[in-house]
């Protein structure tokens, strides 16, 4: 039998020093070395040292973190071919593998577009319940084409500054020409700006014809550079034409009217607020500034442009209180509400239209809940036919006999309406949708026709945008990018940010 004494032990003394002064690592009498206590605490597992590998979820994180890199910030997809990049991720997590270039367009891209395209396709089954949306917009909804409002602010004013008394803008467009061509003339400019305090100094901004608001850029930006700009012309030998004192003043005074309809046109182009409620609001408003700007001391061609741009909202524009879509969508605005009216016809027809529209909505809500009652009534009747008659069963019948009528659907809506409108109007800074959101149970009917009808785009803008975004993706590094991918990259741009903002 083994006894303890035959185990061998490994021995726990301390190393002894040789005569050559070099320590003798203690053996036991097995030939086993001796290990401390302390050296056991800090050695560590061959696994603490090899990347774990990454399963399929914390992949799946990395890739599409990846595809953002392309998707939000144009980046090519031959950047994860880049040593400095390759670098960089590995330093982050070794245990990632960059999936190459060609996995990514071919691969990677085109399943996240098939995977978020189905989603959007079964949100869009959602909202029009099936049915055929060219019928639904021209049917249902009764829409109407309105052009894009703010295109139609830029033609306005393109056809005042066409005026024949307005040459100082020609000349403006020279000047700013030379100095965007000529890198020895915007030198000195430069320097001048720092003479006058102006750093870092600022550019001049060229007029492009299909750029809105481009016009009014240019002739702010000079006004602001003024005394370099005039400081340097009389230093060029390039027989630039000099702007007069009168025609600075003259220069001012335009910008001090056109600022308002560039206001316009920014809070117009917006795309994520309602915009179609703005138009009234901004046609009648940049009316009244016109009027308003014909009383100040300008000068003789300034007050025959500001007539020049009354007569464009007039005629361009028109009464767009007859607009049945913008009337409605002001009209649901709790911001304006019937104050964004001058006309009171106006005001009793778009009231009028209401109460139809939600009289009909009643009343489709009524009938559907009549059928849903009978089918259930008609369940209970066959279930009790084979039960023997009780008191509760001659209660039942004797309430649904004397139950009172429903109110009628135009009543209903009647009363709807004029509580909304007694409602304290909203600052014009405060979000309409979100004093929707909160008040969908007070205006159950409203809620539901802001949603079906304030969706309408007064602008193009935003369509507009999405061919920038284009531009921009489809740029110098990406000259290799297939139309296909361009558009599932733009697709794709445009639902996550949509996820985004939600």
């Amino acid at each position: 039998m083994r006894t303890e004494e035959n185990i061998p032990r490994a021995s726990t003394s301390k190393p002894s020093t040789s005569s050559n002064g070099k320590s003798s690592v203690p053996v036991s009498s097995c030939g086993v070395f001796s290990v401390s206590s302390k050296t056991r605490n800090i050695q560590g597992t061959i696994s603490a040292y090899i990347p774990k590998k990454l399963n399929a979820s914390q992949k799946k994180k990395y890739d599409d973190d990846l595809l953002e890199i392309f998707i939000f910030d144009y980046q090519p997809v031959s950047i994860v071919e880049d040593r400095g990049f390759k670098k960089f991720v590995s330093g982050l997590n070794p245990s990632y593998k960059l999936p190459n270039s060609h996995t990514i367009s071919e691969t990677m891209i085109p399943a996240e577009y098939e995977t978020c395209f189905k989603k959007a396709k079964k949100e869009m089954k959602k909202l029009d319940n099936a049915a055929n949306i060219k019928k639904a917009i021209q049917v249902e909804l009764g829409w109407k084409f309105f052009g894009c409002f703010a295109h139609t602010l830029n033609l306005i004013v393109q056809d005042a500054l066409a005026l024949p008394a307005i040459k100082n803008v020609e000349k403006v467009k020279i000047i700013v020409s030379h100095f965007r061509r000529s890198a020895s003339a915007n030198t000195k400019l430069n320097s001048f700006q720092k003479q006058f305090g102006i750093d870092p100094p600022k550019k001049l901004i060229q007029e492009v014809v299909t750029r809105r608001s481009s016009t009014f850029y240019m002739l702010q930006r000079i006004v602001q550079l003024e005394n370099p700009v005039r400081s340097v012309l009389g230093l060029l030998d390039d027989r630039l034409p000099l702007l007069e004192a009168d025609q600075w003043i003259l220069i001012k005074e335009l910008c001090e009217v056109l600022t308002h309809f560039e206001e316009a046109t920014k809070s117009i182009s917006g795309e994520t607020y309602i915009s179609a409620s703005l138009v009234i609001v901004l046609q009648r408003g940049l009316v009244n500034v016109c009027e308003k700007l014909k009383l100040k001391t300008f000068s003789e061609p300034t007050i025959d442009i500001i007539q020049c741009l009354e007569d464009g909202l007039r005629q361009r524009v028109g009464n767009v209180e007859y607009s049945n879509t913008l009337a409605l969508c002001t009209f649901l605005d709790p911001r304006f509400k019937t104050f964004a009216f001058v006309n009171n016809d106006a005001i009793e027809a778009i009231r009028k239209l209401v109460t139809n529209i939600v009289t009909e909505m009643i009343t489709k809500d009524a009938k559907r809940n009549e059928n849903t009652e009978t089918e259930t009534s008609n369940q209970d009747r066959n279930e009790n036919k084979s039960t023997t008659l009780s008191v509760l069963n001659c209660l039942h019948e004797k309430v649904s006999k004397n139950k009172p009528k429903t109110t009628p659907s135009s009543s209903r809506a009647i009363m709807e309406i004029p509580r909304y409108l007694e409602d304290d109007v909203l600052q014009t800074n405060a979000n309409p949708l979100t004093f929707w959101k909160s008040n969908q149970y007070n205006f159950p009917y409203l809620n539901k026709l802001v949603k079906q009808k304030c969706c309408a785009l007064a602008t193009s803008v935003p369509c507009e945008r999405l061919f920038s975004d284009a531009q921009y993706v489809l740029g110098d590094r990406h000259t290799r990018l297939n139309h296909e991918n361009l558009s599932k990259i733009l697709f794709l741009r445009t639902y996550k940010l949509r996820d985004k903002n939600e």
